[in-house]
């Protein structure tokens, strides 16, 4: 193999063919790796075949331009360093994040500014190393941009898949969003109170029976306890009268024999005592009406008359709750529920509705009430119990605005990135 005449600009020669050589290298090696070889022997015997070839050829054609040229080693370390090296880095970059023609002519300008750092003469190699510091960085800047945007990718990877123009996200006065993924004070459907003092407590009362044969048998004064009850654990006293109180962690009331039934009734520590104990010395079979109206017609469920509260039957196990007959006495009372629907009647079904300023209907139901305001396909609510002031419904959907790219990001969970570009990538965006 023969030298190239370079003796009159040898470093000029040596960074043209370096680029000549970087790109028609990136170029052979993307052709065999994406267009692909007739067949998979073919293909793993042309890629070194080709990498092979272009080594030799800039050793060739750039010897005079590097103090490393001479023997046949540091030949070839110019070829690692220069060509090699930066080839494959270049190319594998521009590859990721643009066509065709960028990764050749990319490719070609990296190994130019990669070898010439190696050149003879310190102006030479640092105009070269500070050509590849701007080029790295630029890349490194294109690179991060590359590809979907950190949102997109994790809203594809949302499971369950989100659908954001569904998503109408508001902050209420005086009120947290039980949800707070979006925010801590901006969110979605639910809403609560900040003061918890401003919430009505639980006041149900459940009656359930349980098989007294299964019962627990208990040595002491409490004697026999519903298996798997809420009271099963819980403390017992003696009345003077013989009923026995039972009093827990969480729930408190009373168990009553029916026959071989054990008929609990109990309710949150919130409820009165006094309360717990009048419903219970009224515990009785439900009628045939009652079952009926419940929705379990033909089994055997217990109820009890208590002033101020009214059944509703709830399960698993089958059993009537009581529950306050005001509305205002239960915690949903002062909630807050925003939400959106395709509906094309949002004031159809139960209830009623009356149009009012600003575009709005007021929708009023038996214990809820709000309005509802149509934005482009979609009807938005903000509806509340009867403690929740109609102003600030009012405010809440006139306010509820389609949420942000921030508050999407805060809501959903990163995508693992498996691969090393991937991760590099993320490592860039943060």
């Amino acid at each position: 193999m023969s030298d190239v005449d370079a003796s009159k600009r040898p470093a000029a020669l040596a960074l043209g063919a370096i680029g000549v050589c970087g790109a028609v290298g990136v170029g052979l090696v993307l052709g065999l790796t994406r267009v692909g070889a007739p067949t998979p022997a073919i293909g793993a015997l042309a890629l070194p075949t080709v990498l092979v070839a272009l080594l030799w050829l800039t050793v060739w054609m750039t010897a005079a331009g590097s103090p490393l040229a001479g023997a046949t080693g540091r030949k070839v370390a110019w070829v690692l360093l220069g060509a090699g090296f930066a080839a494959a880095l270049g190319g594998l970059g521009l590859a990721s994040t643009g066509g065709p023609g960028l990764v050749l002519a990319g490719g070609g300008a990296v190994v130019v500014v990669v070898a010439g750092v190696l050149l003879r003469g310190w102006r030479a190699r640092l105009t070269a190393l500070g050509a590849v510091v701007a080029l790295a960085a630029t890349g490194l800047t294109v690179f991060a941009q590359s590809g979907p945007s950190e949102l997109a990718e994790r809203l594809a990877h949302a499971d369950p898949p989100v659908q954001r123009d569904l998503l109408y996200v508001v902050s209420i006065p005086g009120y947290r969003p039980l949800d707070t993924r979006y925010g801590d004070d901006v969110g979605i459907r639910q809403f609560m109170p900040v003061d918890p003092a401003a919430v009505p407590a639980q006041r149900w009362i459940n009656i359930l029976e349980y098989a007294r044969e299964y019962a627990y048998k208990d040595p002491g004064p409490c004697g026999e306890t519903a298996r798997d009850s809420v009271l099963q654990i819980a403390e017992c006293t003696v009345e003077p009268d013989g009923w026995i109180y039972r009093h827990g962690v969480v729930h408190h009331g009373y168990e009553v024999i029916v026959g071989q039934s054990i008929v609990v009734v109990a309710g949150p520590l919130d409820v009165d005592q006094k309360v717990l104990r009048a419903a219970a010395a009224k515990v009785r079979p439900a009628t045939a009406a009652e079952l009926d109206a419940l929705g379990f017609p033909g089994e055997q469920l217990f109820t009890a008359e208590s002033p101020g509260y009214l059944p509703r039957a709830i399960g698993i196990p089958h059993g009537v709750q009581l529950q306050p007959s005001d509305p205002a006495a239960a915690p949903q009372s002062m909630m807050i529920d925003v939400y959106v629907d395709f509906s094309e009647l949002p004031c159809g079904g139960f209830g009623t509705c009356t149009p009012d300023t600003d575009g709005l209907q007021y929708r009023r139901y038996e214990d809820t009430y709000g309005y509802v305001v149509r934005r482009g396909n979609l009807n938005l609510y903000a509806m509340g119990g009867v403690g929740v002031d109609k102003a600030l419904l009012r405010q809440a959907v006139l306010t509820a605005r389609p949420v942000t790219d921030a508050e999407l990001l805060r809501s959903l969970p990163p995508v693992p990135h498996k691969g090393l570009l991937d991760r590099l990538r993320a490592w860039l965006r943060t």
